[in-house]
């Protein structure tokens, strides 16, 4: 891809000087890389030639542009970067074999819609129940909504979407079908994409708690606080889908660490796409009614996840939650008799960071 980014840099230039714009060869390189989700043409060429990842930006079937870090780029290297801009995502267009895309919007509506007719069409997931002539039952309906987590440039080995399609039916009693799947993406380099596969996943309900336990542990800039444990729960059976440690003095960053592990697991449970596990979305998610996180509502409103605030949970959950929770507590509080114990606490009843983090990952 390297050898490729060189022809294209030498054709934004020739395009470029038959326009009375001279630039250097080596900054083209840079605005080219950034374009492709790189900061610096140094890392675009270390990670093309880092033979331990499976897929590079030459076996992409499709790359999306990060328009965003070119600009930055060519701002901070050109006097005319629009110009200059314009000429790179040509030169990539016609020098790339891949289908460039100039955002990620633009690849959900042109490939995301038909790479689900598509499994729909050839290989539909028996659970659908669909069959494979059920467009003679159905229309495509124009109600239709993608959401992803993770950034596509930051997302390094899979990137995952979840789709939520709607099929009309054409028979008197119009009937409306709900289609969710989660199309599966194997990346190649920063910006390139290999569709792995179309699978149904299930729409659930889930709980998200949080509690500081009663252990003190000296933080890395030798203060002393109580951590906070988050978890995220399946409302129906009570399995922990997510949880995460933080040593903040407040529960955000636990819980948004807790949320994030929660929609990593739903889609890393069959990474090649080719199993047709069910995976499972998160459409609803119970929180504390003094919940504010603006970072964790941020995050459920790109996942499509709805935040509802219930103040009576069911005894059911509650006492789930209530267990999962003493259970951490109890693993957790191995050096300290007690926070209320009237003698001076000692050092050696202070853990530190890496030690409660290891006993949160056994409990």
């Amino acid at each position: 891809m390297a050898n490729i980014l060189t022809h294209a840099a030498r054709h934004a230039k020739a395009e470029l000087h038959a326009a009375g714009i001279e630039v250097g060869h080596a900054n083209l390189q840079e605005v080219l890389a950034a374009l492709l989700g790189y900061h610096t043409y140094r890392a675009l060429k270390h990670e093309e030639d880092d033979q331990e990842l499976e897929h590079h930006l030459s076996d992409a079937e499709f790359i999306v542009l990060n328009q965003e870090l070119g600009e930055c780029r060519a701002a901070e290297l050109f006097e005319l970067p629009g110009e200059v801009l314009l000429k790179c995502i040509a030169a990539l267009e016609e020098c790339l074999p891949a289908q460039i895309l100039p955002s990620v919007d633009a690849y959900l509506e042109r490939n995301g819609v038909s790479a689900v007719i598509a499994a729909l069409t050839n290989n539909p997931p028996q659970r659908l129940h669909l069959g494979p002539d059920w467009s003679s039952g159905y229309k495509l309906s124009a109600d239709q909504r993608f959401s992803f987590h993770e950034p596509i440039w930051e997302a390094r080995r899979s990137w995952h979407v979840h789709a939520e399609i709607s099929l009309q039916s054409i028979a008197s009693d119009a009937k409306q079908r709900k289609i969710n799947v989660l199309l599966t993406h194997a990346k190649a380099g920063r910006s390139g994409l290999v569709l792995k596969g179309v699978n149904p996943v299930e729409d659930i309900t889930a709980v998200l708690d949080s509690t500081q336990v009663d252990q003190l542990v000296r933080r890395d800039d030798g203060s002393i606080g109580r951590p906070w444990v988050a978890v995220v729960v399946r409302t129906t059976s009570g399995a922990v889908l997510g949880s995460a440690v933080s040593f903040a003095d407040n529960p955000e960053d636990a819980e948004v660490d807790a949320l994030t592990d929660a929609l990593d697991s739903a889609v890393h449970g069959d990474n090649d796409g080719a199993n047709q596990t069910n995976g499972y979305h998160i459409f609803q998610l119970d929180v504390d009614h003094a919940f504010t996180s603006a970072r964790l509502k941020q995050m459920a409103l790109e996942a499509g996840i709805e935040i509802i605030h219930r103040s009576n949970r069911p005894k059911q959950m509650g006492g789930t939650i209530e267990a999962i929770f003493h259970k951490i507590s109890e693993s957790m509080i191995m050096k300290q008799p007690s926070l209320h114990a009237l003698k001076p606490i000692s050092d050696e009843e202070i853990m530190s960071t890496e030690e409660f983090e290891q006993l949160f990952k056994k409990s």
